[in-house]
């Protein structure tokens, strides 16, 4: 969904609605900060994301700590201990098969 706005020069945009949710999320979070978080800025009748010019920066390490997190996570819990699983079935030696005689079997014309 979008909604068409009109901007200061009076050129008509069409603006994602999600961008508005991502607005009142971040000002929840100010104000529950009470007011030691400054997350939306207004720039020239524009609101903005990010109180500092790190904030995009810390931002992204942030992401990456968390996806480096998640990752070593998933090689903990699952990836490894499914390699391990594998490898425990592949050195089992299979069943002994009874070997029977082989009848000959004639060729058909």
């Amino acid at each position: 969904r979008s909604d068409q706005t009109t901007d200061p020069t009076g050129h008509h945009s069409r603006r994602s609605t999600g961008h508005r949710s991502c607005r009142r999320a971040l000002g929840i979070i100010e104000k529950l900060s009470h007011g030691r978080l400054d997350l939306v800025t207004t720039i020239d009748g524009h609101n903005q994301v990010g109180g500092s010019p790190l904030f995009g920066d810390f931002m992204s390490i942030l992401m990456l700590a968390i996806t480096i997190g998640f990752a070593y996570l998933s090689y903990r819990w699952i990836e490894h201990p499914a390699q391990q699983w594998s490898r425990r079935k592949l050195r089992q030696k299979p069943a002994a098969v009874p070997a029977e005689p082989v009848a000959a079997v004639a060729p058909v014309p």
